[in-house]
């Protein structure tokens, strides 16, 4: 156990009677402890704070009081947490009183509760300033549960940025000494990834241990789509393709004939759960003809119910009281076209939708080329070939040796959504996309990016646990192995915590033999 009496000292909000408890029992000098060991200066800051709490806390801390740390139970705990996270105020009676039963209920063994993460997540957000959360942490990974995500994430991307040096030292502390104590790989990897992040050394800073993107993704495969594409906006898959498909729609590129007759080769570094290989299937199979004639339809009748709405906006710009007879005429005719518009559509997208539930075969002839994938987390890898968007079983393995398992000159595109955030140093991944690569083909990848002269390298590890790259550093290495950058263009990869994350998009063509 970690001697907690070491914390610094609270914030005047934090007041002396739950500092009291935020002790052991044994700290409290002079102080007459109960048999559980609170102290009686907290016992009646507890008594206090229930005659004003929320009905639901004055339930619980009365039955604290009456019974102890052993009366209470997860249902109790919860119910003060959700009033201490609510509270408008950073140390409401409700927060403190959660934290003051969370230290209590950890002194028994066995603890009833997770109470040391429960209390680590509360601390980092309403008590950041001190490093007593850090400790908590610590303690849940080393005696309860040593691959606790939401820990690992207090760890690294609350306390670890902590604007208090006392914080981060003692992140670092615990990142040491969790790398040297805990038994599971996955856990060390986690533990080692921290230490990079605090320490910015290591060969973590360089690039992320296969078993810790394995550890992370393994444990998002279940919820990946729905977490990114839905409640993060996360659309890269989406927008690579669409500066590819330009590029080839141009006419000038190379390799138009490969993409007419839908021969490309096309590979997809960290597939996940088969975004990419979803979207850009498309150039490595004939549509079927029903399916073309349904999507074009849809496209057509979509302009068309368009443009007769415009055209309604325009008359009330100009009739904005429609006094206009000829006018009205008009937006009552284009109104019911519009009807027969939204009639058709409703029935275009039902053959569509039935068509997908059918399976990939439903929407596309046999493929013509081949689309290839891998990643490190085998649960991502069965769902991406689960999609049938790939030709080949999803390869379990990282990016480079996939690569390397390449003849010379034989891909014609190779993509990588959000992948180069958890590998940071890119030589040898520009290295082997160059020999494996036709001339003429295409890079197309996406980075998160770091400002200009904030790292040497030109790439850095941040509190999140992924990698930034500069722009300069792309360019560069586009240059070096012989990539003209033919687009770069700035975006949104996805939202955290309601902040955009900035990154770009890239498209590199390997050059032609001789070409400046």
């Amino acid at each position: 156990m970690s001697d907690l009496s070491s914390s610094a000292s609270p914030p005047p909000l934090l007041t002396s009677a739950a500092l009291a408890l935020l002790r052991p029992a044994s700290t409290v000098g002079g102080a007459n402890t109960a048999a559980d060991g609170v102290s009686d200066e907290g016992r009646t800051y507890l008594v206090a704070s229930a005659e004003i709490a929320a009905p639901a806390v004055a339930i619980v801390l009365k039955k604290y009081e009456k019974e102890g740390a052993g009366g209470v139970v997860g249902r109790d705990l919860m119910a003060l947490k959700e009033a201490a996270l609510s509270s408008d105020l950073p140390f409401s009676p409700s927060a403190v009183s959660l934290i003051l039963v969370l230290v209590d209920c950890d002194r028994l063994s066995p603890s009833p509760t997770n109470a040391c993460a429960n209390c680590a997540c509360l601390l980092a957000h309403l008590y950041p300033t001190s490093a007593l959360g850090v400790k908590f942490s610590k303690r849940h990974l080393l005696e309860k549960d040593e691959d606790d995500a939401v820990v690992w994430y207090l760890l690294s991307s609350c306390f670890a940025v902590s604007e208090h040096k006392e914080v981060r030292e003692a992140a670092l502390e615990a990142a040491r000494e969790l790398e040297m104590s805990l038994e599971g790989a996955s856990a060390r990897s986690r533990a080692e990834h921290l230490t990079a992040i605090l320490t910015q050394s290591g060969q973590s800073a360089l690039k992320s241990s296969e078993e810790y993107v394995k550890t992370v993704f393994d444990g998002l495969a279940d919820v990946f789509e729905e977490r990114l594409v839905d409640k993060l906006g996360y659309r890269v898959p989406w927008q690579l393709f669409d500066i590819v498909y330009e590029h080839f729609r141009e006419g000038e590129a190379a390799l138009v004939s490969e993409y007419i007759n839908r021969t490309m080769t096309v590979v997809d570094l960290g597939c996940g759960t088969g975004l990419v290989g979803k979207c850009f299937s498309a150039l490595v199979r004939e549509k079927s003809h029903e399916r073309s004639l349904l999507e074009a339809d849809l496209r057509d009748t979509t302009n068309h119910k368009a443009r007769l709405m415009d055209a309604i906006v325009e008359m009330d710009a100009v009739d904005p009281d429609h006094n206009d007879t000829d006018f009205n005429e008009a937006r009552e005719e284009n109104g019911r076209v519009i009807k027969k518009c939204e009639g058709r559509l409703s029935i275009i997208t039902n053959l569509l939708e039935a068509q997908e539930k059918k399976g990939i075969e439903a929407m596309w002839e046999k493929p013509k080329g081949r689309m290839l994938g891998c990643d490190l987390s085998p649960k991502m890898c069965s769902a991406a070939d689960q999609t049938g968007a790939y030709t080949e079983m999803v390869e379990t393995v990282d990016c480079d040796n996939f690569l390397k398992g390449f003849q010379a000159e034989t891909v014609h595109i190779i993509v990588s959504a959000d992948t180069y955030i958890y590998v940071g140093d890119l030589r040898a991944t520009f290295e082997q996309s160059a020999r494996i690569l036709v001339r003429g083909g295409v890079l197309a990848f996406s980075i998160e990016t770091l400002g200009e002269g904030v790292d040497d390298k030109g790439f850095k590890l941040l509190p999140s646990g992924r990698y930034a790259q500069a722009p300069s550093y792309v360019k560069g290495l586009a240059e070096t192995y012989g990539f003209a950058v033919l687009k770069e263009k700035e975006i949104v990869i996805r939202k955290e915590q309601s902040i955009d994350i900035r990154g770009m998009l890239f498209l590199c063509c390997l050059r032609e033999s001789g070409e400046a």
